[in-house]
């Protein structure tokens, strides 16, 4: 699904961040290992121990993880690979190969959710996004994520209240995300029939600020208003502001899915 793929793309790596750091602290206690009883030789004919013993399975272990962090990782880059290039089959398959490896990670339920977006396979996005966000407690981008398939889906109020609540997370130094949850915010509002809020969240940021949430914000008000050539006008003026189509892209997005504009092409 090509209108929600930036917008997803903006949190995937996020996520990866986040996930990875957790592994060393949760998640390699959750690696499925083998009972590791082997000893020399010469100690398990006696039944012994040995002084080394406890250093030599611990070094095996640790080996053993380090292979099947390497396999995963490599599995999980392909899918990734794959969901860049829009080969979701592919994508699951890599998935597939990791989950064999590591079953459960954080990254593979993200990355699987958003595969289903991309198929428009909404209520199995939402339950691998809640899986995820289930290990990576808080995650934003995660949070975010469900937030979007609330939205994509036109569910107005659930999707309000997941974005309500990350823009009370995020921190101000998060503008890219901070300023897209505020987008959404200003749009759901508007579903909703509350103007008020909406024009309260329009005005949140102003020409000074570094995303393209004002000259979004002034588009959106006027499709709504049914003022289409004005809402071209301001998003014109966001090109001539932002002329990498890459930071306009999940706005842009954003309005598609909100129904404001029409996507041509694939």
């Amino acid at each position: 699904m090509k209108s929600s793929k930036f917008i997803l793309l903006l949190v995937i790596l996020i996520v990866g961040c986040v996930c990875i750091f957790r592994e060393i602290t949760v998640n390699s206690r959750a690696i499925p290992g083998k009972a590791d009883t082997s000893v020399e030789p010469d100690l398990a004919a006696e039944g012994g121990r040995g002084p080394d013993s406890g250093r030599i399975k611990s070094s095996k272990r640790s080996e053993e993880r380090r292979v099947r962090h390497k396999a995963f990782s490599k599995h999980l880059h392909e899918a990734k690979m794959c969901f860049n290039e829009r080969r979701i089959p592919a994508a699951f398959a890599a998935l597939d190969r990791a989950d064999a490896v590591i079953e459960g990670r954080c990254e593979t339920l993200n990355l699987r959710g958003s595969c289903h977006v991309e198929m428009r396979q909404f209520d199995k996005a939402l339950e691998d996004f809640k899986k995820a966000v289930e290990i990576s407690k808080g995650n934003p981008s995660i949070l975010f994520n469900i937030g979007e398939v609330y939205f994509v889906t036109k569910r107005w109020q659930e999707s309000l209240d997941v974005f309500e609540g990350l823009g009370r997370q995020l921190t101000p130094e998060n503008i890219r995300l901070g300023r897209l949850v505020d987008f959404k915010i200003l749009l759901c509002n508007k579903q909703l029939g509350r103007n008020d809020e909406a024009l309260a969240a329009a005005g949140k940021h102003d020409v000074h600020d570094n995303s393209p949430f004002h000259w979004y914000a002034k588009a959106a008000l006027a499709f709504a208003d049914g003022n289409p050539e004005s809402a071209e006008e301001w998003l014109a003026s966001a090109s001539r502001k932002f002329p990498n189509p890459v930071d306009l892209a999940p706005w842009t997005d954003t309005l598609v899915e909100y129904g404001s504009i029409k996507r041509f092409g694939p």
